[in-house]
């Protein structure tokens, strides 16, 4: 008995170490597979790198998985995932992979600032700066192969600058508590012009090099011939490819094995427009716009050439009998065709004011030039001002006061809500005198001026008013201060702002009043059904 006792003893311990021995494997291999889901493989061509993962914290104090691999023999970050599982990349260790140039700085900027950088892919400058939802694109040569027509290559000006095109996404660009900049997977495969195909915990890359040999490939071995225009083939990681037969052209888009032309291939040239995701067509030397998919074009082929004006706003530049106008994406007319230039001719010499874009101003107004002359429309298709000024902004102060310290200035900010925008008109000598009116085409500073521009001193910029007679220079606050029409106009701006706010204000009191009343009704009605439903019951 004893003895059988003793066995039984044996086995109950035999079997609890076996539960516990189960639990403990169990518990590694769970700490293990979470560890292992943490972790996340980045492949690359035929190359993989496995990545550590540890948790950090921001400066607001939000823990991110900060994910590293190992890269030439060092430690570099590759994803950054944010408290709400979204993926961000870090631009500079992908543009390293890819085989591209990594700047610090924004394109055409001289600094060394970590706020912001710009790579070089080999047929454009792509800047991220941090906090910013745009990506900007500046391509590094703007002639056109083949099958695109010279008429179409930009005859509207004669800009000294590479060609611009602004991308604008949801989540804007970070940088991390490591200095670095990561982008999320709009702005990473949009700017760098790649495939990017997350599956389970692995990665894949795909380069837009690596895309163009793929589908160059699958398309000659189907009887078509991929575009060579490198604004073309940045469709390819949409999986759109431009692509060319007998000398027409159309839009395939491609899922594995498979393809449908979704732009039937019968036009004579096709540009793709990577910002609104669109496609300028031609045929018979007419032009216009259209988006894949679609029957008909948003913009009719009647122009001899069109351009992206604004991707925002979603303006194009037309030209009928070498005369120019703007149309909207619905082919409504902004400005009619009969200026001979839409835009500045450059605006690369301010810079120093963040300018960029030639077309708009201040984001709201639209240079147009005639016989000589400019004159403003608003985006809206309004006149602003006639074409009467000889020239918008005032470009070379330094030359006109002798003083190598005055910048060029094309917009003054009178307000942090009030735009100025500089222009000038002949005097009687021939010379040059300045002014400014608002971006409603206002006139608050009549043309008395020698030069208007502006300096900086230890960080603080100054606009500078430099007038004719006598050479008396006066500063904006000055101005601002003894000038009756700008006084008026920043009190009417302050108050319309004011009154708006009211507005706004008593409008969400409103609803929250009628929200809460909804609420008591609805509990009012609950309570009756409830009693109903009790006596019914009884």
């Amino acid at each position: 008995m004893e003895e059988t006792n003793q066995k039984k003893k044996i086995l109950l311990t035999g079997i609890i170490a076996t539960v516990i021995l189960f639990v403990v494997v169990l518990i590694v291999l769970i700490v293990l597979m979470g560890q292992d889901s943490k972790n996340t493989r980045i492949l690359w061509g035929n190359l993989e790198y496995k990545t550590k993962t540890v948790d950090m914290t921001n400066e607001e104090g939000a823990i991110y998985q900060y994910k590293t691999m190992e890269y030439q023999g060092s430690e570099v970050p590759i994803l950054l995932v944010t408290p709400d599982g979204t993926i961000y990349y870090c631009i500079e260790t992908v543009a390293n992979l890819a085989g591209y140039r990594y700047n610090k700085g924004t394109y055409g900027a001289l600094d060394e600032s970590t706020d912001s950088c710009h790579i070089d892919d080999g047929g454009e400058y792509v800047t991220f700066s941090s906090i910013s939802d745009v990506v900007s694109k500046s391509f590094k040569d703007t002639k056109y192969t083949a099958e695109l027509s010279e008429k179409n290559s930009g005859t509207n000006s004669a800009d000294k600058s590479l060609e611009e095109e602004l991308i604008t996404f949801e989540n804007p660009v970070i940088k991390f508590v490591d200095g670095k900049l990561y982008a999320s997977y709009e702005a990473m495969t949009q700017g760098l012009n790649m495939r990017i195909i997350a599956e389970g915990t692995n990665i894949r890359f795909y380069t837009l090099e690596q895309l163009i040999t793929t589908y160059s490939s699958f398309l000659s071995s189907k009887g078509y011939t991929l575009t060579q225009n490198f604004k073309n083939r940045r469709a390819l990681n949409k999986g759109l490819a431009v692509a060319g037969q007998n000398g027409k052209y159309g839009v395939l888009q491609i899922s594995g094995n498979n393809y449908t032309e979704v732009i039937s291939v019968k036009y004579d040239t096709i540009e793709y427009v990577q910002s609104i995701e669109e496609f300028i067509i031609s045929s018979d030397s007419s032009y216009g716009m259209i988006a894949p998919g679609e029957e008909q074009p948003t913009i009719a082929l009647r122009y001899d050439s069109i351009s992206l004006l604004d991707a925002e706003e979603k303006l194009y530049i037309v030209e009928i009998d070498e005369k120019y106008g703007v149309v909207n994406t619905d082919g409504d007319i902004i400005v009619p065709t009969e200026y001979d230039q839409i835009g500045l001719d450059d605006v690369s010499d301010y810079k120093g004011q963040n300018i960029t874009n030639k077309y708009l101003l201040a984001g709201e107004c639209i240079p147009v030039k005639s016989n000589g002359r400019y004159g403003l429309f608003s985006k809206d298709g309004y006149t602003l001002a006639q074409t009467m000024y000889s020239t918008i902004g005032c470009e070379n102060p330094s030359d006109l006061i002798d003083d190598t310290s005055a910048m060029p200035t094309l917009i003054v900010p009178l307000t942090e809500d009030i735009n100025c925008i500089v222009f000038s008109i002949k005097n009687n000598t021939g010379s040059d005198a300045y002014g400014m009116m608002t971006t409603d085409g206002t006139v608050v500073l009549q043309a008395y001026y020698t030069a208007i521009y502006y300096m900086t001193s230890n960080g603080k910029v100054t606009y500078y008013f430099n007038k004719l007679n006598n050479n008396e220079l006066v500063t904006l606050d000055e101005l601002v201060n003894t000038s009756g029409t700008l006084k008026n106009l920043i009190q009417n701006k302050s108050y319309k702002k004011s009154k708006a706010q009211l507005e706004k204000d008593t409008l969400e009191q409103q609803q929250n009043m009628q929200e809460q009343n909804n609420e008591e009704n609805a509990d009012n009605v609950n309570e009756t059904s409830s009693g109903n439903n009790n006596d019914n019951q009884t």
